[in-house]
């Protein structure tokens, strides 16, 4: 997504090679490390009170922060909503939308970053946005973290992109059932290799501890 354009415009470092993934989750860092003979290092590092800049710095050690680094955000680090595309220049739309969704999302405008992509056209004709908002400072701390260790973010986006991007492309569409360690159920539609619908099923983060007579009694129903 293009907010790490914006964010990069904040550092400068050396151009790494080798490509590193770091997935921020509800109470876990996960690394993996894709090494030049394309075999995959793994390291999870436990997040105590949201402290994701914690974590990082006492990861260091047992992991090779070395190449281009691909942050996935959790839906605990954004939140994401759909409004009516802005009547502005495109290089305006960015800045119009904080305003727009200031009621929509618990983030002040100011502390807001943001960036979006399209939706349906109704059948009114309005064309919809899907608006991505995290927290500037939050986010801004963990780059910083990782700048300082000469290290290069090429990207930032969420987790309904990630998922979409093992996809293959093909023209029928999959739908896709993903959950993470104590998070909401996700569902997602990919077609060609684009998002078409994601939800969150709010009141699944425990589903996997359930027994089967739990399950049974009508948990699923509700």
């Amino acid at each position: 997504m293009s907010i790490i354009a914006r964010i990069n415009q904040l550092f400068s470092s050396p151009e790494p090679t080798g490509s590193l993934g770091i997935c921020l989750q509800q109470q876990a860092l996960t690394f993996c490390s894709l090494k030049e003979n394309k075999e995959a290092e793994f390291h999870r590092s436990e997040v105590f009170d949201n402290q994701y800049v914690n974590a990082f710095s006492q990861s260091k050690d047992k992991i090779n922060l070395t190449g281009q680094w691909n942050i996935v955000l959790s839906a605990k680090q954004n939140q994401l909503v759909q409004v009516d595309k802005p009547k502005v220049p495109d290089d305006e739309i960015n800045a119009a939308i904080k305003w727009q969704i200031k009621d929509l999302v618990s983030i002040a405008p100011d502390e807001m970053i943001v960036d979006y992509y399209d939706g349906p056209v109704t059948g009114t004709g309005l064309e919809k946005i899907n608006v991505v908002c995290a927290a500037k400072s939050e986010l801004l701390a963990l780059v910083e973290s990782i700048h300082k260790d000469h290290c290069k973010i090429k990207t930032i986006t969420i987790e309904e992109f990630a998922f979409t991007s093992l996809c293959p492309v093909e023209d029928e569409a999959r739908l896709i059932v993903c959950q993470q360690p104590n998070e909401e159920i996700l569902l997602i539609i990919v077609k060609n290799r684009e998002l078409y619908f994601q939800r969150r099923l709010r009141g699944m983060a425990t589903i996997a501890t359930k027994s089967e007579d739990e399950l049974s009694m009508g948990l699923l129903t509700h």
